[in-house]
């Protein structure tokens, strides 16, 4: 590979990675590597080799990776560094390594010995991978840019995938926009050797299921400052996206006490709830706080910087506030805490988990709801109407919701569920040949019995490494900034595998054990916060000039129109209207075409 195109490929790559950069070249393996100094910044270069001439290109970090060294004996350690922990393991212990990882990473080790390429990602996904197989040569990169850029010839486009975003908002994992171009899947290991590519999927080496939980209150508190007591190793300042919420307030509230802890939270016109609970709980503990007010001239900038920052196209409204964040937080710290994963793990979505979580209830209420007109149930779940059951809008829009459910039979319930949350309800109004497509382009199977545990399981696979993970992570490295997310740690992990389900969702009440952990750990009488999320006001973002702008031209986007038919054609015929998420991924999809091609 010539010296000028590593350069080229990693100059795209150059904002994940500001600090340090090298080249490694030998006969048979060549790699390259832009590295975000977080310990051990003299010690930690990369490419990292040894003696026998293995070695190891790594992004990431292992907050295990002190301990793991007691895995190896007779060797002289020479840094401090998690890289130098990783390619020794692997060059001593092998594959069977990874699984005792506790971290969020990817890497490409190279043994000199057996001449084997082996790739490895997070059992979680929050650091991405992509390879090609090219001819007899397999390329690798941390992003799909650096990838097009070292390929001579131009890469088709995957109109399937193109389709996919357009629905969803996202691409499902293992999918790219490019048709040679795949991503890893998260949890699992990649073996190149003469000429032949295998994959392993792999489990977490220390979870223990079915194991009982006494006092979950104390337990959980005990896990989770624990995984803090890692988490918070950096030889750099360490900052806090503090949103209000129970997830990030719990972080808070065990962090501040080890750690000079800075926090951060996004204010819009959205969120104002939020942002008054964060001020407040950040005096309450007496962190250093910050503000970052976003106006219109911000999301317009922040816009042109998604379509640069995201490798590919990406519709969550969410990344908006997440690049601003990452921006002004980069200029106080080095790593921010995130809440990340909590909800997923710990049933934090109560629109989506407790209509299931009632569906399957026997009380009495859930019955009676079931029953009521439809009509006096809409009228009963609507928040804006002003009536005397105005302040339970949320218990009646969750009724309203079991009686979607209730009226489905048991082997379509998990797919009413995917329409519900992520394609605005139309599953129902599909034809025949229209659900084959929308089943097509989700590529997913369902389970025929359906609980909230069961979309928590969805969410996890599907949800969470598709959307949230890659939108903290590519907003957050786009400004040189690292994201550590606590409740994504295996043992945060294992700990609510073994929680009883009403800690996680009862009725109306979610994530109920992280809830009485912030009471506890806080020592305050908290109100229960209502969940609001990170994502902007749509309804007037998608009016800003650069979006309208955007949204017209993919009318006669050739690239696009020719995905389109691939979408169904009662989704399509929602383009233009009332949806406005979909006229956004339009916006998105539109202006990353426009950069690239």
């Amino acid at each position: 590979m010539p010296q000028d195109l590593f350069d080229t490929s990693l100059l795209t790559m150059r904002k994940r990675g500001p600090d340090d950069s090298g080249v490694l070249i030998q006969p048979k393996v060549q790699m390259a590597m832009t590295r975000l100094s977080i310990l051990d910044k003299p010690g930690g270069h990369q490419p990292m080799f040894l003696p026998d001439g293995s070695s190891i290109v790594f992004n990431g970090q292992i907050y295990n990776h002190l301990e793991l060294r007691g895995l190896v004996s007779n060797y002289d350690w020479k840094t401090r560094s998690d890289t130098e922990t990783l390619l020794v393991l692997l060059n001593q212990l092998g594959k069977r390594v990874v699984p005792k990882l506790c971290g969020m990473f990817s890497f490409a080790y190279w043994n000199q010995k057996t001449e084997e390429l082996i790739l490895g990602r997070d059992f979680f996904g929050e650091k991405p991978l992509f390879y090609l197989l090219d001819k007899d040569v397999l390329l690798f990169s941390s992003t799909c840019d650096a990838l097009v850029k070292l390929v001579k010839q131009e890469i088709p486009l995957n109109y399937h995938a193109i389709a996919q975003f357009i629905v969803l908002g996202f691409i499902i994992s293992e999918n790219t926009l490019y048709e040679n171009i795949k991503e890893l899947s998260k949890g699992s290991i990649l073996s190149y050797k003469a000429g032949e590519i295998s994959h392993i999927s792999y489990q977490l080496e220390f979870l223990a299921k079915d194991k009982p939980i006494f006092d979950p209150v104390a337990t959980g508190i005990g896990y989770l400052n624990s995984v803090l007591e890692e988490e918070l190793r950096a030889d750099v300042p360490i900052g806090l996206f503090l949103s209000g919420g129970i997830d990030s307030s719990l972080i808070a509230s065990l962090s501040g006490n080890r750690s000079e802890i800075v926090s951060f939270t996004a204010s819009m016109s959205s969120n104002q709830y939020d942002v008054n609970r964060a001020v407040e709980f950040s005096k309450h503990l007496k962190l250093s706080h910050n503000i970052v007010e976003i106006n219109s001239s911000d999301v317009e900038r922040a816009f042109d910087d998604l379509t640069i920052a995201f490798d590919q196209p990406f519709g969550d409204s969410a990344a908006i506030p997440m690049l601003l964040m990452s921006e002004y937080a980069k200029k106080h710290v080095g790593v921010c805490l995130s809440g990340d994963g909590a909800d997923e793990l710990f049933g934090g979505y109560g629109w989506r988990y407790s209509p299931l979580s009632y569906l399957h209830s026997p009380s009495r209420s859930s019955r009676f709801f079931q029953s009521v007109p439809v009509l006096i149930m809409r009228y009963l779940s609507s928040s804006r109407k002003v009536n005397l059951f105005s302040k339970h809008a949320l218990f009646f829009q969750i009724m309203s919701d079991v009686r979607k459910y209730a009226r489905h039979s048991e082997s379509c319930l998990s797919e009413t569920y995917f329409s519900e949350n992520y394609l605005y309800g139309m599953f129902k109004k599909m034809t025949k040949e229209e659900k084959e497509l929308f089943n097509f382009l989700i590529g997913e199977g369902f389970d025929k019995s359906f609980t909230f545990v069961n979309a928590m399981t969805l969410d996890q696979r599907f949800y969470l490494p598709n959307d949230i993970l890659v939108k903290t992570d590519r907003a957050s490295m786009f400004h040189s900034l690292e994201v550590r997310s606590p409740y994504l740690h295996p043992n945060m992990f294992n700990f609510s595998l073994n929680l009883r389900d009403e800690l996680k969702v009862d009725g109306l009440k979610t994530k109920e054990i992280l809830y009485q952990m912030l009471k506890q750990s806080s020592g305050t009488k908290l109100r229960r916060p209502r969940k609001m999320g990170l994502g902007g006001p749509l309804k007037d973002w998608i009016n800003l000039n650069k979006i309208q702008d955007s949204i017209r031209k993919s009318t006669t986007n050739e690239m696009i129109q020719e995905a389109m038919q691939f979408v169904p054609k009662i989704i399509r015929e929602q383009i233009g209207s009332k949806h406005k998420q979909l006229n956004w991924n339009l916006a998105v999809l539109q202006e990353w075409i426009f950069r690239r091609f």
